[in-house]
């Protein structure tokens, strides 16, 4: 009786070890399966001073999009340091009122606002474009852009003199 007993408990180890298994080899999560090519898919911002490149960091974003697999609508919502942070370790050229500040998104946004951050944290903003002639020190930019498809946060520093 007790050798039937530990077959019958051993036959149910193993069954549930299988199904264990099985559902370990699916993801948790089909969304997130695409997340990569939800990154590739945001716009990029560059930003030109004085005819240079100079890199931006992405911040935060929320970016829709239609998942074929699923046949649904599908949400990414990232967040990230505050701008100050992004920017702390950034290179931030010197910058007067005469410096042409150019912003080149690959995919024009419906909208778009500047806030800026000063050494302190202090925010000033909204503005409709690169403030430089009101400030002076290490200048932190956010850029915040919306699309169709959602928001996403730009930063970048300047020293302005």
């Amino acid at each position: 009786m007790k050798f039937k007993q530990l077959i019958v408990a051993v036959g149910i180890l193993l069954l549930l070890a299988a199904c264990s298994e099985e559902k370990a080899a699916k993801p948790a999560d089909p969304v997130m399966e695409n997340r990569k090519d939800i990154e590739e898919a945001l716009p990029i911002l560059d930003v030109t001073v004085d005819g240079r490149e100079k890199p931006t960091i992405r911040g935060g974003y929320s970016w829709s999009f239609f998942d074929e697999k699923d046949n649904a609508s599908a949400t990414i919502e990232a967040e990230s340091l505050s701008p100050l942070e992004l920017a702390e370790n950034q290179k931030a050229p010197k910058v007067n009122e005469e410096t042409m500040i150019d912003l080149h998104f690959d995919k024009e946004p419906e909208t778009y606002e500047v806030q800026i951050w000063d050494s302190e944290g202090v925010t000033r903003g909204p503005f409709d474009d690169i403030v430089l002639d009101e400030f002076n020190g290490k200048m932190v930019y956010q850029i915040i852009a919306e699309w169709e498809q959602g928001t996403a946060t730009y930063v970048f520093s300047l020293t302005v003199e």
